[in-house]
């Protein structure tokens, strides 16, 4: 790892737009958790089993919770994209195919940020929703989400990397 080349990859215009996504998405979670604070009650339903009942609560301003780790998350994935050369690869990198590896390296940490992001909104917009109606309905959806949401960027970027050696 330590001989690996050190470049500066140039976003273009797919990373800048998928970047310009994630900042909008990032400030629309804090707008809409300073909305939701205004008009909660105070306490809210914050754990629920499997059934989608609530088997928790706690104070409404638990909902900080998404924004705060969203933004902490996205904050430290955007910091460690300008050091694709301390990554770990599935191939060996080079002079000829660093260009490529590390850039698909960074798309895949902006496809997680994406990921983590709509995650906590979907969390957050799940936490609203059962405020008001005592229940969060199709708890497995969001299962589902964390699964396909967490291993398909993986997945593609495996695929990617080790086809283009």
């Amino acid at each position: 790892m330590s001989d690996q080349p050190r470049l500066i990859i140039e976003p273009m215009a797919a990373d800048r737009a998928l970047e310009a996504l994630c900042i909008t998405i990032l400030l629309a979670m804090w707008v809409l958790t300073v909305s939701y604070l205004l008009i909660l009650p105070e306490h809210i339903a914050i754990h629920f089993d499997m059934q989608g009942q609530p088997d928790g609560y706690g104070s409404k301003w638990v909902l900080l919770f998404s924004p705060v780790f969203a933004s902490i998350l996205w904050i430290g994935l955007s910091v460690l994209n300008k050091f694709p050369h301390k990554f770990n690869y599935p191939v060996k990198i080079t002079n000829d195919n660093a260009v490529r590896q590390y850039s698909l390296a960074i798309r895949l940490i902006r496809w997680i940020k994406l990921g983590i992001l709509l995650l906590f909104s979907i969390l957050l917009h799940a936490f609203y929703s059962s405020a008001l109606s005592e229940e969060l309905k199709n708890i497995w959806w969001i299962i589902v989400l964390l699964v396909i949401i967490g291993l398909v960027p993986l997945i593609i970027f495996l695929i990617f990397s080790v086809k283009n050696k």
